[in-house]
């Protein structure tokens, strides 16, 4: 639905859409402290054949990334047996608030609800 992405779409806010029969339904704000994330796959944009397969095993292998790179720093916070003001390069005053953040970024399960072999 890039599309109706590009024409409808309103800055810092979700299109609220029905696919099909690709009908608008509002727009949602997207909250400050939330992170997206794009990857190009580089393939051209089909819903069929092996092309669409590479994009859905794509989706799969960013996700993994994605998990992994959001985890990353939460482990580090949370493996340090030092709670002073720094402790494994990271400042605990800035990322204190952010543990349910980093945790939610962590588990991505949303992003992939269609199984794999679809």
């Amino acid at each position: 639905m890039d599309q109706m992405t590009s024409g409808c779409g309103e800055t810092d806010k979700l299109l609220a859409m029905i696919c099909q029969p690709a009908e608008v339904l509002g727009y949602v704000n997207i909250p400050s402290h939330v992170r997206f994330w794009g990857i190009d796959s580089g393939i051209r944009h089909s819903i069929g054949g092996a092309d669409y397969g590479s994009v859905r095993i794509g989706t799969f292998m960013g996700r993994k990334i994605i998990t992994s790179m959001a985890s990353a720093p939460l482990s580090r916070m949370l493996s340090s047996e030092k709670p002073p003001q720094q402790a494994n390069g990271i400042n605990y005053d800035e990322c204190e608030d952010s543990v349910e953040l980093l945790q939610a970024e962590a588990s991505l399960d949303y992003l992939c609800n269609l199984s794999p072999h679809r």
